[in-house]
């Protein structure tokens, strides 16, 4: 700490603590609670080190010593409490030492109960669990909420709501403990979903007690580190490694090397863990008991149906495209596989691949985006500049999005090489180094995403009724009763205030927003997906054992200073230095940009106009592309920036100048003139079908014609006009090409390449070849209408392809198990489960490079 002056609030006694939390967000107090060990703050210095602090000096009765490490040890400090923090922060203080013998018993009853309420559920599901099953899926919502609330009354009710900090006093903090054992756990989640009961009893019943406490530990740093729950004081360590043998549990010595390592928790911390493992069994026993209570003996023995549950991994039914990833704590230990963690990212960059082509091809898709946001508040009370680097902003971030997953696939492939080293040549330490460097990288990514999941909740609307947009946009929160019942506000704003070092991970946030998606536009659910898949990879890495150290906290930029011998990190400082600066080229984007927006598109109508509108719509966003190109090319010079990395730092702005592109675009372009030509001799040929009238005989009205029954008055009815026309078509699905000289197939190919290309084309039913008519073509009476998601989903089953929901939310992952291919990743649209034809023709777009898929492919089954 470099100034002297102590804090303007000094701790509060037992009498006076209505802001005992102050310590959290007062940056004096912030200051103050870093300073050096054995510097002098005013009069006082600072304490060192770890133990217990009691003005009355009562001696702790242990034959263990205190952690040697310094306060600033980032490990022992999240596991014990540091006597400067003691000293001065009342709400930091233990609530007693507990002498080795106290101690111990504590541990172990805890155990002793934690295992029988674990063995009772797993005893009673073997006897009763189709039983279990039958009468909790047949229960009603509000039923399920009324059983779980006369369970679990102090646990959270809703999944964003949380305990702040600034309605807590010491006189309510018992009644909040509950809850802050078990942040993750609220009632809203398992009575609206009745198999989240079944995996949660599974998988904290089939796995050991250690491979969950790292991962509770990490739940409970937030509540330990500031105060909010109490806990004892004993200098020894637990042993948390090692399964649920005899060993896990024991109290042993604190060790640097094991404490390091994780492979023992300083006992505070460890009494937290243990409580709410406690906490939990003792729920999870008493719901299962109320459930079974009544009719046992007449209810048929068996659990057949219960293990048909577990092997699919509590899916409502068989059907894939239907399942939904369940949360962190619902589903398997966090465990660290570096190759499945590379597939994901490399499935999102993929993704972030075919958005930035899209927004850099396709103008129906980059207008779909910009019109969400100017609907939005932001955009309609802020003023020029906020409008001017609004839109632009949202076209870019594409950009950003890209060069992040690039990145972390390449810092998880160096992780992964580094193991893949021969035996011999493996340097634990070295790949120590890797693993914590990896976890630094997607920390500050996560941090980066944070930030824009709120830039992109104001931007698309999403929480306008929840803020007063002052002069130039900015936003000012309104605290309203609508705002404090709003689940995915609170979920968002939970977040925002994040601190991965003094605060529990934010996993359970991201999924109560997800879990509302039908208010999510769908470029903040793509933001929400990527930080849950980031947070799932950091937590598989601090929660592994043994473990591989604190990791490096610092941001992309420091990173990439450090590490610039790898390739990835090369154009990141000129990368930062265009995001920093581009806002002086914004007025020029953003008129770009109005001019995009209003040129009409393409429809599906077959005329000129449409070729009118088809090529004016893609020089206009090719107009703003080019500028964009030209602001950062200058950025880059400015910056200096070698000439070799020009090209590299240039990459993502290609699609626009491909030679796929403008190949692309010139045959569609050709494709709806020859949709024109044939209509318009479709229509030659009707005028050339229809007699003249002068051919046609006359009859005059009201005329008086004989017949074999006397004379009939003929009179002119619409009904008559009607019956005279004459029914034509005239526009095909697909235009017809000119008829050429068609040759003997048997005289120029043999008959094996017929039978052959016939083979490799995907049969496919009507239903489905429609589906891909809408995917390729762009014009015709096809293009017409949406989609219901179920119906595509069928689509690309029927294709060859599986459907598999990750991370939660709206992303579904396709695998190409026919041709094998490959996977892509796809939204499913909310709250309006249907696709319109913008997104069926970026998802042909997509389909078309990721999995090689064209129109021709496929043909339909007979």
């Amino acid at each position: 700490m470099t100034s002297s002056r102590l804090p303007t609030m000094r701790p509060r006694s037992r009498d006076d603590c209505s802001d005992c939390f102050r310590h959290v967000s007062d940056p004096e107090w912030q200051q103050f609670k870093i300073a050096k060990e054995g510097e002098q703050v005013g009069d006082e210095e600072v304490l060192k080190g770890f133990g217990y602090f009691d003005k009355s000096s009562t001696s702790v009765e242990s034959a263990a010593q205190p952690p040697s490490c310094p306060k600033s040890c980032t490990v022992c400090s999240g596991q014990y409490r540091t006597l400067h923090s003691q000293a001065h922060i009342h709400i930091l203080r233990y609530e007693t030492a507990l002498s080795d013998t106290d101690a111990t018993n504590q541990i172990s009853n805890s155990l002793k109960a934690i295992r029988a309420n674990f063995g009772a559920i797993g005893q009673l599901m073997q006897q009763y669990g189709d039983t279990f099953v039958k009468r909790w899926s047949k229960k009603s919502i509000e039923k399920r909420y009324k059983l779980l609330m006369s369970v679990m009354p102090k646990a959270y009710k809703r999944g964003g709501e949380g305990v702040s900090l600034s309605k807590i006093s010491c006189s309510n903090l018992a009644d909040c403990r509950i809850a802050l054992l078990l942040p993750w756990l609220n009632i809203e989640y398992l009575s609206q979903d009745p198999h989240s009961l079944f995996a949660l009893l599974h998988t904290r019943t089939i796995n050991s007690l250690s491979s969950w406490a790292l991962f509770d530990q990490y739940q409970l740093a937030g509540s330990f580190s500031q105060g909010a729950l109490s806990v004892a004081y004993n200098p020894h360590c637990v042993e948390i490694n090692g399964g649920d043998d005899v060993a896990f549990g024991a109290l042993v010595p604190w060790d640097m090397e094991r404490a390091h390592r994780r492979d023992i928790i300083g006992f505070p911390m460890a009494q937290l863990i243990f409580d709410s493992q406690k906490l939990l069994s003792s729920y999870l026993k008493d719901t299962v008991e109320i459930v079974l209570q009544n009719g046992l003996e007449e209810a048929t023995r068996g659990d057949c149906n219960w293990m048909k549950l577990t092997e699919r991994g509590f899916r409502a039914d068989s059907d894939s495209s239907s399942f939904q990833r369940r949360p962190m704590p619902f589903a398997t230990p966090p465990t660290l596989h570096l190759t499945k963690m590379l597939e994901t990212f490399r499935s999102r960059h993929a993704s972030a691949k075919d958005e930035a082509e899209l927004l850099q091809t396709d103008p129906a898709f980059a207008k779909d985006l910009l019109s969400t946001a100017e609907r939005s508040m932001v955009h309609k009370a802020g003023c020029d500049h906020v409008r001017s680097s609004m839109l632009p902003s949202l076209m870019t971030d594409s950009l950003s999005r890209l060069q992040m997953m690039f990145q972390i696939c390449e810092q998880i492939n160096l992780t992964q090489k580094t193991l893949q080293k021969e035996p011999e040549h493996v340097q634990p330490s070295e790949y120590a180094i890797a693993v914590r460097t990896l976890d630094a990288v997607l920390a500050g990514f996560f941090e980066e995403l944070l930030a824009k999941s709120r830039r992109l909740s104001l931007h698309l609307g999403l929480f306008d009724e929840h803020f007063h947009f002052g002069l130039c946009g900015c936003d000012i929160p309104i605290a309203t009763r609508k705002s404090d019942k709003d689940p995915v506000f609170n979920a968002l704003n939970a977040m925002y205030g994040h601190n991965r070092d003094a605060c529990d991970l934010p996993g359970h946030f991201i999924h109560q927003a997800q879990s509302h998606s039908d208010r999510l536009p769908l470029k903040l659910s793509e933001c929400l997906s990527d930080m849950a898949a980031v947070d799932e990879a950091v937590m598989s890495i601090r929660c592994s054992h043994p473990s591989f150290g604190a990791p490096e906290v610092a941001t992309i930029p420091v990173i990439a200073e450090k590490h610039q011998e790898c390739m990835h990190w090369r154009t990141v400082a000129y990368d930062d230095h265009v995001t920093q600066n581009i806002k002086k080229f914004q007025p020029q984007l953003s008129r770009q940009l109005e001019k995009f927006i209003k040129t009409p598109l393409a429809d599906s109508k077959i005329n000129l106009k449409s070729v009118a509108n088809f090529d004016a719509s893609h020089e206009k966003l090719g107009a703003f592309w080019s500028e964009y190109r030209e602001a950062r090319m200058s950025l880059l010079k400015e910056k200096d920036c070698p000439e070799d990395l020009l090209p590299e730092a240039m990459e993502t702005l290609r699609f626009g100048l491909s030679k796929e592109y403008i190949d692309s675009r010139e045959n569609e372009r050709c494709e709806i003139l020859a949709a024109v030509k044939e209509k318009e001799d479709a229509s030659r040929r009707r005028q050339l079908s229809t007699p003249s009238k002068s051919r046609m005989p006359q009859c005059p009205v009201n005329e008086l014609h004989q017949t074999v029954w006397g004379s009939l008055v003929v009179q002119e009815t619409p009904r008559s006009r009607l019956q005279l026309k004459e029914k034509v078509k005239t526009r095909p699905d697909v235009p017809t090409p000119q008829p050429t000289r068609i040759e003997d197939p048997l005289q120029n190919a043999p008959e094996n390449d017929i039978l052959n290309e016939n083979e490799d084309r995907i049969q496919v039913s009507s239903n489905t070849m429609d589906i891909v008519h809408r995917m390729f073509v762009t014009y015709g009476k096809h293009m017409t209408g949406n989609v219901r998601w179920n119906v595509f989903v069928a689509a690309m089953e029927d294709a060859g392809l599986a459907a598999e929901h990750d991370n939660g939310g709206s992303e579904v992952t396709f695998r190409d198990i026919k041709r094998g291919k490959g996977s892509i990743v796809f939204h499913a649209p909310h709250p309006d489960p249907r696709i319109n034809p913008i997104c069926m023709r970026a998802y042909g777009k997509r389909l078309q490079r990721q999995l090689d898929w064209s129109y021709d492919l496929f043909v339909e089954r007979e």
